[in-house]
């Protein structure tokens, strides 16, 4: 539920290989006033990886490497696995 909004048609491959079209939210957060310093939090990653939740392309119509792909392949498989 919390990844609600996300492109439609998006899947898992297209996060396992950086194919989502989503903007990176690591470079999202530096320059919305994280610190490289300090602990960036799952509750702030999830937040912000939702309002980013629109596409700079249809998921599987480029490759952008986004290091939210691989948070959010952790929550599915959070999820999942209890």
């Amino acid at each position: 539920p919390a990844l609600r909004g996300l492109p439609a048609g998006l899947r898992l491959w297209h996060l396992a290989q950086n194919r989502s079209g989503l903007p990176d939210y690591f470079c999202a957060a530096m320059l919305t006033g994280a610190r490289l310093d300090s602990p960036f939090s799952a509750e702030a990653g999830r937040a912000l990886i939702t309002r980013l939740a629109r596409g700079m392309f249809p998921p599987g119509a480029g490759t952008r490497y986004n290091n939210g792909n691989f948070r959010i392949v952790q929550w599915v498989l959070e999820a999942v696995t209890g």
